[in-house]
């Protein structure tokens, strides 16, 4: 699978979420060393470990050089959420502009949403999703170099001439 267009990673949003996650780590970094392990210190690691399990993959592709999105002829490939998505297995993709300095999110739904949430924890992920939007994948731009109208421009003309529309 030879990948024709790449977009990097973008680094600030990153590294701007790890400088406010450092007082968070601290606190429960202390909680463990000092074994004050208390009810309050594993609901302050609660969301630090979901973040970091979001965080640290990201983070270790974007040092290796791996492309945050990648197009080939036959798939798209999101790295920031693991997907390697066949074109024809695409229905709809869509631009969302966050709100005032919200968050622009590219939306990708699928014919057949069954076919790549397929492991139990990512039909229990889908499922949980599904709660809050209709959408089966959206990944969020701010984490991708470039500007988003263009992204978008892009991987709408790749799709178009991939689906063979």
């Amino acid at each position: 699978m030879e990948t024709e267009i790449k977009f990097k990673f973008q680094p600030g949003w990153i590294i701007f979420i790890y400088i406010l996650l450092c007082p968070l780590i601290f606190e429960v970094l202390l909680g463990i060393i000092g074994q004050e392990l208390d009810l309050s210190h594993l609901l302050m690691s609660l969301p630090l470990v979901l973040l970091l399990y979001y965080l640290l993959p990201i983070t270790f592709k974007m040092f290796l050089g791996t492309p945050a999105l990648a197009l080939s002829k036959d798939y798209f490939i999101d790295n920031l959420g693991n997907h390697s998505i066949k074109w024809h297995d695409i229905s709809q993709i869509k631009f969302l502009e966050g709100r005032y300095r919200g968050f622009n999110k590219l939306v990708i739904n699928l014919k057949q949403p069954e076919k790549y949430f397929n492991t139990p924890l990512k039909k229990l992920l889908y499922k949980f999703r599904q709660i809050f939007t209709a959408n089966d994948i959206g990944i969020l731009l701010d984490f991708v170099s470039g500007k988003d109208a263009e992204i978008m421009q892009v991987i709408n003309a790749y799709w178009d001439k991939s689906a063979g529309l």
